[in-house]
C-alpha cells in the first residue's frame, strides 16, 4: 500500500460507517454519515496549478460547477467527489485533503 493510501485510510477511517438506508414518505434515501465528508483545503492551488477553471474542473472531473464552487468556499465533499477529482487534477486524494503551508 502507498503511503499516500495509508494516509487516507488513516485520516478517513470513519467513510467505512454508512447510514443504513432510511424511508423517507415511501423514497429510499442512501446518505454518507457526517463522519464521512472531508474539506479539501488544497484544490484551490491544484486547480491553478492544473490551470484549470472550476467550470473546466467540473468537466473533467464529471460534478457540477457549483460542486466545485461550494468546495473551494471550505464546504465538505463525500469521499466519492474526492476520488474524480483527485483523477482528474492527476493526483492521489490525500493530496487535496493536506493543509496548506
Amino acid at each position: 500500500m502507498s503511503m499516500s493510501c495509508a494516509r487516507i485510510i488513516n485520516r478517513c477511517a470513519p467513510l467505512a460507517q454508512w447510514v443504513q438506508p432510511s424511508y423517507n414518505a415511501g423514497v429510499r434515501s442512501d446518505r454518507y454519515t457526517a463522519a464521512s465528508v472531508v474539506k479539501l483545503p488544497r484544490l484551490v492551488s491544484r486547480r491553478v496549478k492544473a490551470a484549470l477553471s472550476q467550470r473546466a474542473l467540473a468537466e473533467k472531473a464529471e460534478v457540477a460547477a457549483s460542486t466545485i464552487a461550494r468546495i473551494e468556499l471550505g464546504g465538505e465533499v463525500f469521499p466519492s467527489t474526492v476520488g474524480k477529482l483527485a483523477r482528474a487534477l492527476g493526483c492521489e486524494p490525500a493530496d487535496l485533503m493536506e493543509d496548506e503551508i
